[in-house]
């Protein structure tokens, strides 16, 4: 088709909700219109159909949105959530996702949507991690981009600028040997740690951290210690051969049998035998370049949407309609979450594909726009007199997914 294109309006505002900080909530009744052609609903992977009908280009079609608009304030933020278990990504629920971060933190949810693609079916050694960067609060949980669901991970830095990196650029965010943090009260200290998995030398640290095998298990082995060796027991994340996350309170060890629920250091730095006493909270992570160190969040996305106005590229991800969780944002900063629901013709609800997508971004004066997880994933939860609410109707009711992103204001009182 040499000419593609797709349109947008507004039949309906059914509902419009102002929260504090003049965020403002909209359930829309719109409609869609593309000469794209493929049918009116994809299945759950695109291989299929919900229906067999074709798209009629001289036709819209009903769409059911939700969207937040979101004025640039920098009290607000914009924070990547996730649940631990065991030393794993965990599935959750948006709203227990948004509880447990308030009650983690102190800091109000004001917002939350899914954001990022994830292992869904638990397939690869290690299972159930989202494909692009988490990072938040200053913590590194996951530096490096996977799977097959990825196009760039977005920063966002103090001044709530929100930057598109490239896979290849988002390789070069960070320092290339992880460092261990000292966080006990007036004795904070940094040291490099200089090898992973493998014999350290005279003067430096060695971080030893379990790698599952196709089985998605770590079986325990034994490690050679060289120097003085401390474990580890706490959060967990081995996300990569060169990507780890580890926070806990660090005791010497004379047990040296590696295990998925340990990480260990072995030390033959003075300096660091010196420094580090019983019991005392340590991390272990990949930290940013300086350049970027003024970036407080990253989170990744499949598929730019819109870029400096237009969009660009009608790839795989964008041909099919499908439900869909997308963040715009404006010229002036402010930032909109949409959602659009979809795989539910007989509920006027059939999704869009990436022209459509541009056409609601636009309307809503989106410049930039970027694609989240979408299909059964795509959920608006917002918060309404203290109760978390699911705003869609997501086609397979509520999924539990694996990280979110959160909207916070100032820290509760």
């Amino acid at each position: 088709m040499n000419n593609p294109k797709a349109d947008f309006k507004i039949k309906k505002i059914e509902e419009e909700i102002i929260l504090p900080y003049n965020i403002k909530y909209q359930k829309i009744k719109g409609a869609t219109k593309t000469n794209y052609e493929g049918t009116v609903a994809g299945n759950k992977m695109g291989e299929a159909n919900i229906s067999n009908d074709m798209i009629d280009a001289s036709k819209y079609y009903s769409q059911n949105i939700v969207a937040l608009t979101i004025p640039h304030n920098l009290d607000l933020k914009f924070k990547q959530v996730f649940k631990n278990k065991n030393s794993a990504w965990e599935r959750e629920h948006l709203d227990i996702l948004a509880q447990e971060y308030e009650q983690e933190t102190g800091e109000e949810v004001m917002a939350i949507i899914n954001d990022d693609f994830f292992d869904i079916y638990r397939i690869f050694p290690f299972p159930g991690q989202p494909d692009g960067l988490v990072i938040q609060n200053q913590n590194n949980y996951k530096t490096k981009s996977y799977g097959n669901h990825m196009s760039g991970n977005l920063g966002v830095d103090l001044n709530n600028n929100f930057v598109s990196f490239s896979l290849e650029e988002s390789d070069n965010l960070f320092k290339k040997l992880p460092k261990i943090d000292i966080l006990s009260p007036n004795r904070i200290k940094s040291f490099v740690i200089n090898s992973i998995n493998k014999k350290t030398k005279q003067g430096e640290i060695a971080l030893y951290f379990g790698l599952p095998g196709d089985d998605q298990k770590v079986n325990p082995k034994e490690i050679e210690r060289r120097g003085e060796l401390y474990s580890v027991n706490g959060l967990i994340l081995p996300n990569g051969k060169n990507d780890f996350y580890g926070k806990g309170k660090i005791t010497k060890s004379t047990n040296n049998i590696l295990k998925e629920d340990i990480f260990f250091l072995d030390s033959l730095s003075e300096d660091f035998n010196k420094s580090i006493k019983e019991g005392d909270l340590v991390r272990v992570q990949y930290n940013l370049k300086e350049e970027f160190k003024n970036y407080y969040a990253f989170f990744g996305y499949k598929g730019i949407v819109l870029k400096n106005g237009e969009f660009t590229e009608m790839d795989g991800n964008f041909k099919i309609r499908h439900p869909r969780t997308i963040i715009g944002i404006k010229e002036n900063k402010d930032v909109v979450f949409v959602v659009v629901d979809g795989r539910r013709p007989e509920q006027g609800s059939y999704g869009v594909n990436g022209l459509e997508m541009a056409a609601i971004m636009k309307n809503f004066g989106c410049i930039n726009a970027y694609n989240f997880d979408g299909g059964g994933s795509s959920a608006l939860v917002i918060k309404e007199k203290n109760n978390f609410i699911l705003k869609n109707r997501p086609c397979e009711g509520p999924r539990k997914v694996i990280n979110a992103l959160v909207v916070t204001k100032k820290v509760l009182k």
